[in-house]
């Protein structure tokens, strides 16, 4: 398995995949049966950057990231805060 740092995607071949569902005494895949479970389990596709005959390639945090780039979490929490204590005309 191709270990990844944060800016890198994470690869592993088929018999490295093979080697760890063996171990769990489950089905093994080859390019075929990935194939066909990707195109009919959406979990699996969700977890699939891309594959070819030789890899899988798995997605990674930098792929989750927002299309407005990257947000302060400090400024997140302020906003649910003021939400949360925002009572308004209700009272």
């Amino acid at each position: 398995m191709t270990k990844a740092k944060d800016d890198q995607t994470v690869a592993i071949s088929f018999d490295e995949l093979n080697t760890i569902m063996q171990s769990m005494g489950n089905q093994q895949f080859d390019y075929d049966v990935f194939k066909a479970a990707y195109d009919t389990d959406p979990r699996i596709e969700g977890i699939t950057k891309n594959f070819d005959k030789d890899k899988i390639e798995l997605v990674s945090n930098n792929d989750f990231e927002s299309p407005q780039g990257k947000k302060d979490p400090k400024a997140d929490v302020s906003t649910m805060a003021k939400r949360a204590t925002d009572v308004g005309d209700k009272l």
